[in-house]
């Protein structure tokens, strides 16, 4: 595969990373959800409970709701995230907004109904439009925020994406750049020769021992390495990007529940 052709390959590769899937589309729940607030890291004062409450007692009209602080030692929060949605709701309708404080991170778990509108890129501009609040300390503000962001979406209204949006130009223009670096690669490359071209070359005139030509094609080899790193290297700039401090998705089985996860976190 040449160069070109293996950054295109690359390059459809983010594309499809970055869109979500189609899946099937889950109808509202005929009750409201549960409602639960599990502050295992102890952030909040028991007035701070009853306000976050009340927030997740109106989202809970769309499936379950939960809020979930926790300071446990763990691998990864998606990992978290994925697992404790299954243990509390399975595939079912719902949301969990969790505090990670041993990883600092903040983040947003959906599926069912609610996860067809918080979506992952949702959910990644929700944790985006609040996690300095939870640099600050201000953890009630950052769940309140955080629900009443995802409450707006289920409601059909509109949030600031400026961050996501910001990250998406970034996204083409690095893109653009990129392609633009291909085409002028293309018009002016030049007829390459091969170390046998080149040992024919110069056969009269110049004996080129085993030794030579051995190093030579190393040094060939090593460039096309080179290459296949930076083609490597950009892409791993490009998913950084599109993650934007890391984001969830796929899908996590835990239990024989079929959990498909919708989740996005930032750190903070």
């Amino acid at each position: 595969m040449t160069m070109r052709k293996m950054l295109i390959f690359l390059m459809l590769i983010v594309f499809a990373c970055s869109v979500t899937g189609c899946g099937i589309v889950h109808t509202k729940p005929s009750e409201p959800g549960q409602s639960i607030m599990d502050d295992s890291a102890d952030l909040f004062s028991g007035d701070d409970e009853r306000e976050i409450k009340e927030v997740m007692d109106k989202f809970a009209e769309y499936g379950n709701v939960c809020v979930y602080t926790t300071s446990d030692e763990n691998y990864s929060t998606s990992q978290t995230a994925k697992k404790y949605y299954d243990r509390k709701f399975g595939n079912e309708s719902g949301l969990v907004f969790i505090i990670d404080m041993y990883n600092r991170v903040i983040w947003v778990e959906t599926d069912g109904y609610i996860g067809d509108v918080v979506d992952r890129n949702r959910a990644l501009t929700i944790v985006d439009n609040v996690y300095d609040m939870a640099r600050d300390g201000e953890y009630k503000e950052c769940a309140i925020k955080a629900l009443d962001q995802a409450l707006r979406l289920m409601k059909g209204k509109m949030i600031n994406q400026s961050m996501r949006i910001v990250s998406a130009v970034f996204v083409a223009i690095l893109c653009a750049l990129l392609l633009n670096f291909l085409l002028l690669r293309r018009i002016n490359r030049k007829p390459e020769v091969s170390v046998s071209e080149l040992s024919l070359g110069v056969k009269s005139n110049i004996r080129i021992t085993n030794e030579r030509v051995e190093v030579t094609e190393r040094s060939f080899k090593t460039a096309k390495i080179d290459k296949a790193n930076l083609a490597i290297t950009i892409l791993r700039i490009l998913l950084i990007i599109l993650s934007h401090g890391g984001g969830g998705g796929g899908s996590s089985r835990s239990g024989g529940s079929r959990h498909s996860s919708h989740g996005g976190g930032h750190r903070f």
